[in-house]
């Protein structure tokens, strides 16, 4: 039997996450998953077009999981500002700072990217692959798959935060696909509700 979750990869052409082999509903399946590198890659799937408001909560979880790695890179290169810098302009642009332009944003993601905590990839996924990648490389021990699993896990609290409810989010977006699936589950938000 395929899952919602499992349609739902399918539509977005993403990996299916270990959560959809155990979890009957979207929302299971989204409460469940660990790997918030895959959560912000659907995120960034839904979330509309490239600089559109509802970009916006992203490129806050974005930053939210890039900023997970500063310890461990101002720990490497303490005089370094360049990524906290980099992380709050891309903030800034996310709480809606006239101020900052897309230009700016681009020019924050790559300061990241050189520093490994890419905060804003065209899906958003590689801010807690980042984050996770520096975890494990900062480790220095052979515990490196604990290390990154430990900081995926957090990435998915921190999606959670910016998007604590796919369905809702499915039925926002612009794929019809996404949506009928969205209404052919909507029972879900009303048992939510």
């Amino acid at each position: 039997m395929t899952t919602p979750i499992q349609l739902l990869c399918g539509i977005l052409y993403v990996e299916t996450p270990p959560c959809a082999l155990y979890c009957a509903t979207l929302g299971e399946a989204w409460a469940a998953c660990t790997d918030g590198s895959w959560m912000l890659r659907v995120a960034g799937r839904l979330s509309g077009p490239a600089w559109g408001d509802g970009r916006r909560p992203l490129v806050l979880a974005s930053c939210d999981c890039a900023e997970l790695s500063l310890p461990m890179l101002e720990k490497r290169n303490p005089t370094d500002r360049r990524p906290r810098s980099a992380i709050e302009v891309s903030r800034r642009w996310g709480h809606g700072d006239p101020s900052v332009t897309p230009q700016d944003v681009r020019d924050a993601d790559a300061i990241l990217w050189a520093a490994a905590a890419d905060a804003l990839s065209p899906d958003g996924a590689d801010a807690a692959w980042a984050a996770a990648y520096d975890a494990w490389s900062a480790t220095g021990d052979f515990d490196a798959s604990a290390a990154k699993s430990r900081v995926l896990a957090q990435c998915a609290d921190v999606v959670r935060k910016h998007f604590p409810d796919l369905l809702r989010l499915m039925i926002s977006c612009d794929i019809a696909e996404v949506r009928l699936l969205a209404i052919a589950n909507a029972g879900e938000l009303e048992v939510a509700a």
